[in-house]
């Protein structure tokens, strides 16, 4: 969590399966502008964008709802991942993904749009299998 522009302490907060909830020490000021951030966990497996999705409420002292989403929103659709362990546990026999991604082009390099036959040399760095099958 983030928060920005003179934001009110934080005296508690509930974070549940799909609701989001801060409860403010002090009152927000009137015409002022704040920004918030969440960073926001996905949920492991397949979920459709309705499933992954949250609302989201600003009180002061759980007495009075000062602010909150008319709807549940969407976040977006998740798929599983290789770092999903509900769906593929601890064996990287069966998985693996990109930890790392390099490319140093030289000094002289330009770019050659929409031209074929341009051949460019980079570096992955993997943990685990990259076989879609899990073969090796």
């Amino acid at each position: 969590l983030d928060a920005t522009g003179g934001f009110p302490r934080i005296d508690g907060c509930r974070f549940m399966a799909h609701e989001a909830r801060l409860i403010l020490a002090t009152r927000l000021k009137p015409m002022t502008t704040y920004s918030v951030t969440l960073k926001l966990a996905m949920p492991p497996g397949r979920n459709s964008a309705k499933d992954n999705s949250f609302t989201m409420t600003t009180e002061f002292y759980q007495l009075k709802e000062i602010e909150g989403t008319m709807a549940p929103i969407d976040i977006t659709h998740t798929v599983p991942n290789a770092k999903d362990l509900s769906v593929y546990g601890d064996n990287y026999a069966q998985r693996g993904y990109v930890t790392g991604f390099t490319w140093m082009p030289t000094s002289q390099f330009k770019p050659l749009t929409g031209q074929e036959g341009s051949v460019y040399t980079f570096g992955l760095r993997t943990f685990g299998t990259m076989n879609a099958r899990g073969t090796g």
